[in-house]
């Protein structure tokens, strides 16, 4: 499930987007082998000063799955960008409509029961999950959302500890 060894992936990244990394949870190496851990990738677009969301893909996936959901991510930026180039509000409800086109056109999504707010925890897979909540809010702040993912979602906990080696 290593999609950023592939090829074809990092040459679609290198194309369309600027990649960046930041460590919010633990593992342990044991001697050549990482032991725990986990990885969410976030597509964002920054607009002043801070990065807002616009797809995410929660966990470990293949390089096909990691390469649909990049696509799906440029397409709904590039849509986005046709309808909302000039309005920040008219950008944001377009992406949120996509994740609502993409859940079959309802006003929400089918696999989670309603909540009375987006950041409730969810059922479905994990994409599922954080697709539903895309489809509930606008364009989250990064900062607002990394953290549920990763603890509601990934079911994680968030540390900034330093890697421990064995």
């Amino acid at each position: 499930m290593n999609a950023l060894a592939d090829g074809k992936v990092g040459d679609f990244l290198n194309e369309y987007f600027v990649s960046a990394s930041q460590k919010v949870g633990t593992f342990q190496v044991f001697g050549k082998a990482k032991v725990g851990g986990n990885v969410a990738s976030y597509f964002c677009r920054l607009v002043n000063g801070e990065l807002h969301v616009i797809h995410c893909v929660p966990g470990p996936v293949d390089a096909k799955t990691f390469l649909t959901e990049a696509r799906f991510a440029v397409e709904l930026h590039n849509q986005a960008m046709l309808v909302g180039a000039k309005s920040w509000h008219k950008y944001g409800v377009t992406v949120q409509n996509g994740f609502r086109d993409r859940a079959g056109g309802a006003n929400r999504s089918p696999w989670l029961p309603p909540a009375s707010s987006p950041w409730g925890g969810g059922h479905g897979t994990p994409q599922e999950q954080v697709n539903d909540f895309l489809a509930r809010t606008t364009l989250p702040k990064l900062a607002d959302l990394y953290p549920y993912v990763w603890k509601k979602v990934l079911l994680e906990k968030l540390s900034a500890a330093p890697v421990t080696d064995r």
